[in-house]
């Protein structure tokens, strides 16, 4: 009995590690793959201090709206 609740308690906290883990390098994969496309766009702003509406429109149809 005591061999399974410690099975069951460990599979536990092993199966929230994992998810954890699983979500946290998803997040930064998403991220990074989003950067790669935003940060070309947005360097338009350190010289300018706006965006181009032509660049607004490549932000929209990157994020699908």
């Amino acid at each position: 009995m005591v061999t399974l609740v410690g099975m069951v308690i460990i599979g536990t906290i092993v199966s929230g590690s994992i998810t954890s883990g699983v979500v946290r390098n998803s997040a930064i994969s998403s991220a990074v793959y989003m950067e790669s496309f935003i940060a070309p766009l947005s360097q338009e702003l350190a010289v300018a201090g706006s965006l181009s509406p032509q660049t607004i429109g490549r932000m929209d149809a990157i994020l699908g709206r």
